[in-house]
């Protein structure tokens, strides 16, 4: 069981390293390697609902930090040009998301009681803003 490290520093360290790769072209011979980043839009969306839906203590610089990173790396995600948007890929964040949330505490991981109502609203909004954006691209 986790009850130590946030998804938001998983998802964070998976796009910087792949946008490392990607930039220095180390990802040109994989066949499908849009698979391998168009999954990571939805939590993207997802963390930076929950920072701002779920009930804890969180300082605001905090909430403030983390937006901005997580914005700059969505915006850096939808602007390459292999990110797809599609079903598939929104079926695979919502697994990564469950999977996450079946194995961590997360209770003990974010320091507070977190509702799963909250979390249930957090990903709601998230599904909403996911059909948004694909529609608009």
């Amino acid at each position: 069981m986790n009850n130590l490290v946030p998804i938001s520093g998983i998802v964070i360290i998976y796009e910087i390293l792949f946008l490392i790769l990607y930039q220095n072209g180390l990802l040109n011979n994989i066949s499908n390697r849009e698979d391998l980043i168009s999954w990571a839009v939805l939590p993207n969306i997802f963390i930076i609902s929950v920072l701002y839906l779920v009930n804890c203590p969180l300082k605001l610089n905090t909430k403030i930090i983390v937006t901005i990173i997580k914005t700059i790396l969505l915006v850096l995600i939808l602007r390459l040009s292999i990110t797809r948007l599609s079903f598939k890929h929104f079926i695979l964040g919502s697994l990564i998301l469950l999977t996450y949330f079946m194995i961590s505490n997360i209770n003990n991981v974010y320091n507070c009681k977190i509702n799963n109502m909250e979390l249930i609203y957090s990903f709601i909004l998230s599904s909403i803003l996911y059909g948004y954006v694909y529609l608009m691209r």
